[in-house]
């Protein structure tokens, strides 16, 4: 989540937000010391929480099915191959 995470969510200033940050990371990198298990059953749950946050999502503003299959089938935006392709260069290049 991050700084600007906790700063959107509620309002926190940024440099709490940090510092809550890096508590919250240390905390949960701490909990290695009780073994793998721990640390894995916590990053877990967080992509356990992500998931239902979307499935809520769709639930409260359901797509339009017929255009989500039709755009898969037959993509019709350079714009949006372009993005796409920038989008998967920069997580590509950047953490190197």
């Amino acid at each position: 989540m991050g700084g600007p995470g906790f700063y959107l969510l509620f309002g926190i200033p940024l440099w709490i937000a940090g510092l809550l940050t890096a508590a919250v990371t240390f905390l949960i990198l701490a909990l290695e010391t009780y073994g793998f298990r721990p640390l894995e059953a916590v990053i877990t749950s967080f992509v356990g929480i992500i998931a239902l946050c979307y499935l809520l999502e769709t639930i409260l503003s359901p797509p339009e099915w017929k255009q989500v299959i039709h755009s898969i089938i037959q993509p019709n935006s350079r714009e949006g191959k372009r993005a796409l392709s920038h989008g998967i260069l920069g997580a590509t290049v950047m953490p190197m």
